[in-house]
């Protein structure tokens, strides 16, 4: 039978049969406990329970390094992520967060299971300016052609590039690393929209002819859900080549699990098959990111409706002599041949910078 006892833990039971029982006793925010109890006369029994062990875990934007203070004495540093975790009898506890520079934060914890705090640490006035805030837009950029990608936006103060060096494999970030990466004065970030976009390889021009390969495919994702700003993100890249001559070019695929699955964008047509978007046709190489039949690149066709207005802007800027994920092409006056471009993967992020 179950039974409960009253606020201060007593319970009487009546006309119990003598024998033997087990008695099991159960609490929140306590370890269930187990005792024996052989009854022959009216008695009294003890049980002690003991408090159940619960982890309090701190996760504190702009908390790099920071002190936590609880109640019962106890300490905790932060990492350099403004995380940290500590097991503690399960019960309340009141906490003080202080790190040099900036404000304390302080509070009260119920912790009757696990629990997480989370919170923003400000700067002092008389070290930095409080309250300051912009919106601006940066693009995390994954291509074997990212050097010319990083002065791109340089003189722009709303606009940031971030280039990482991963084409094939895995990449951790957060979004508050990317953000100060991007302006190195920003305390802290605010996510507002979040989209991916994926070009497949060029593909190469035709070995018999001048006919020039096609220019890879887009894809493109949004994040439906943003994650906080220091939540590590996995993105797993696999950026496709261009073709050689008569080949076709290789798809890229990325994905952000759980926020983003894997997109594939398909490389372009060789020349001598069904060509792929901005079908080519001798002089086939590009200043910006598709290259088009007859001249210099185009990318039209790389601007989708729902973008980010950082990626029209981008998509447009010369970046390299070959652009990216142009096909291959033969100069139709000299017949020097212009190899095609491997693809490229950005994450492209709206948010709020404060300092």
């Amino acid at each position: 039978m179950k039974k409960k006892g009253d606020p201060n833990g007593r319970l009487t039971l009546t006309n119990v049969v003598a024998q033997s029982y087990t008695a099991q006793v159960s609490a929140v925010g306590y370890t269930n406990t187990s005792k024996a109890i052989t009854v022959n006369n009216n008695q009294q029994v003890n049980i002690t329970l003991s408090r159940a062990s619960c982890t309090i875990t701190f996760n504190i934007t702009n908390g790099a390094n920071a002190l936590v203070q609880l109640s019962d004495g106890s300490t905790v540093n932060l990492n350099s992520s403004g995380g940290g975790s500590v097991s503690k009898p399960c019960g309340e506890y009141s906490y003080t967060i202080s790190k040099e520079g900036h404000s304390a934060l302080s509070g009260g914890i119920d912790a009757l299971s696990n629990v997480t705090i989370r919170g923003v640490m400000t700067g002092n006035s008389d070290s930095m300016l409080i309250g300051s805030s912009e919106i601006v837009e940066i693009a995390v950029i994954y291509s074997p052609l990212a050097s010319n990608f990083q002065n791109v936006f340089a003189n722009n103060p709303n606009r940031g590039i971030v280039v990482r060096p991963i084409i094939s494999g895995t990449d951790q970030i957060t979004l508050l690393g990317i953000a100060t990466a991007a302006f190195d004065y920003a305390v802290a970030f605010r996510p507002l929209a979040m989209q991916v976009v994926a070009i497949g390889g060029g593909g190469g021009w035709s070995r018999n002819n001048l006919k020039g390969g096609g220019s890879g495919y887009l894809n493109w994702a949004k994040f439906t859900t943003l994650p906080d700003v220091n939540e590590t993100l996995t993105v797993s890249v696999n950026v496709g080549g261009g073709g050689g001559s008569g080949e076709d070019g290789q798809p890229t695929t990325v994905s952000i699990p759980p926020y983003v699955p894997t997109i594939t964008a398909t490389g372009g047509g060789n020349g001598a098959t069904p060509y792929g978007q901005n079908n080519g046709y001798e002089q086939l190489y590009g200043t910006g990111f598709a290259a088009k039949a007859n001249g210099n690149g185009t990318s039209v066709a790389y601007i989708y409706s729902e973008a980010l207005s950082i990626w029209s802007e981008l998509a447009m800027t010369p970046v390299a002599g070959h652009g990216v994920g142009g096909g291959g092409g033969k100069d139709k006056d000299i017949g020097h041949p212009h190899q095609p471009q491997s693809g490229a993967v950005f994450l492209l992020i709206r948010g709020v910078i404060y300092y």
